[in-house]
């Protein structure tokens, strides 16, 4: 029968609150899933996602990154290059989950998504990706220093952009679903063009009529979890190449 377990992780910087999703005939493949820059783990967008594809036989998990949800840390510390470490934690204390068993797979939404795909570049046992309104590269905040720091973000995160550091999504992956709203006002469809540019086969570019940065209509979020759900379940559970 399937159930959720909460766990606290091991993170760079402290512990890291996390949710597992658990199928009924664990173990299963894994998916992370990442929230973007000022949300969490509890957004109902990433709670529907998690039981969605717990119901199609995977394991899920969704975390807070350090500063955010209930996690340890502030968020006035939060960098790139930090997230990406909290997710390899995150990844790595999973894979010996009495759960999981088989690929792993990453979905993320906006700043999350991105730091999916430079996760993946690094990982070998990552299988699959999706994202979700997700940014090609972050030079749109560089100068935005009063925003930011309105918002609770730190000089760590000011300086990375500065020094021009991991702006860009990496390239080459295989096995990407990008999907992104028609009327995303923040991040641009061009970025998901390019993502999808960047990107090798099997890929699929997914453009959501009306849809706006964080899907927030019903009807186009559970759509988004559909498809997300069925690319997982293509290259997860079915074995495709």
């Amino acid at each position: 029968m399937r159930g959720i377990e909460t766990l606290r992780l091991r993170g760079p910087a402290g512990a890291l609150a996390a949710v597992l999703h658990l199928p009924k005939l664990p173990p299963a493949p894994l998916v992370i899933a990442c929230h973007g820059l000022l949300s969490s783990k509890d957004s109902p967008k990433y709670v529907e996602l998690a039981d969605a594809l717990a119901e199609a036989g995977l394991t899920c998990a969704r975390f807070d990154f350090a500063g955010c949800g209930e996690s340890a840390g502030a968020l006035q510390e939060t960098t790139v290059a930090r997230r990406v470490t909290e997710l390899a934690a995150v990844a790595e204390a999973l894979s010996a989950h009495r759960c999981v068993a088989g690929g792993l797979g990453l979905v993320g939404s906006s700043l999350g998504g991105f730091i999916a795909l430079c996760h993946a570049k690094r990982d070998p046992n990552v299988r699959a990706v999706v994202t979700w309104a997700t940014p090609a590269d972050l030079k749109d905040l560089q100068g935005e220093e009063e925003l930011l720091l309105r918002y609770g973000l730190g000089r760590p995160l000011l300086e990375e952009l500065e020094r021009g550091e991991g702006l860009e999504a990496p390239g080459g992956l295989n096995r990407c679903l990008i999907l992104h709203g028609e009327a995303d006002a923040l991040v641009p469809v061009a970025h998901a063009r390019a993502l999808y540019a960047r990107a090798v086969e099997p890929r699929s570019l997914e453009i959501l009529l009306g849809a706006d940065h964080v899907f927030s209509d019903r009807a186009t979020r559970t759509e988004a979890v559909a498809r997300t759900a069925a690319w997982f379940t293509r290259f997860l559970l079915d074995g495709a190449a």
